[in-house]
């Protein structure tokens, strides 16, 4: 007569380790769109996976930059640029999410990658085509907010391009490129 009893506790308790198991596999991260995605506009909005949360946190990590910052939300998304201290164009994340369902704040799901978008630039029209008069004349890339501006030059008909990197402003002269690059009457091509 005890067998039967026992069974049935035995069986209980499997199943209650079971279903526990089941609930700490079903951890918040953002929705599989979103996990990592490519070229997101800083204003897109992120979702998280799963619904029925009273508030979710999402913790961001820019990583070329190395800083991390957390954001609380009513609803189950984010935007890039509700966090100024990483909202960076051209940049790699990693983002983890955490919901509320009453009880306070559960753990953080897995990791997801997105990246934010590109902003793309070329030279200032008017100074497209001019000559220069001196190794020192500036010319500017058309963009004029950015983290940083990267210049690439070259000849017209050369393979050979040389990239000066990660300029604090958008302003240009050859006195930035090697010696190769210095030369009075030769036409050169830049990129920005």
């Amino acid at each position: 007569m005890n067998r039967p009893i026992f069974r049935n506790l035995l069986f209980s308790s499997f199943c209650l380790c079971f279903l526990a198991s089941n609930v700490q596999a079903q951890l918040p991260q953002l929705r599989s769109y979103d996990c990592n995605r490519v070229n997101t506009p800083l204003y897109q909005k992120l979702y998280a996976n799963m619904t029925g949360g009273i508030q979710y946190k999402f913790k961001v990590t820019n990583i070329e930059l190395g800083v991390t910052d957390s954001i609380v939300n009513p609803n189950r998304y984010f935007k890039l640029n509700q966090m100024p201290s990483i909202a960076r164009y051209n940049c790699n994340y990693e983002v983890s999410v955490c919901m509320d369902i009453g009880s306070g704040f559960g753990s953080y799901g897995p990791v997801c990658n997105p990246s934010s978008v590109p902003i793309y630039s070329r030279l200032r029209q008017v100074d497209c085509g001019r000559y220069l008069p001196s190794l020192n004349y500036t010319v500017y890339a058309s963009v004029s907010t950015a983290d940083s501006w990267d210049f690439q030059i070259r000849t017209p008909n050369s393979l050979v391009s040389e990239t000066i990197a990660n300029q604090p402003t958008r302003a240009f002269n050859l006195s930035l490129a090697s010696s190769y690059y210095q030369n009075p009457g030769q036409e050169y091509e830049v990129r920005v």
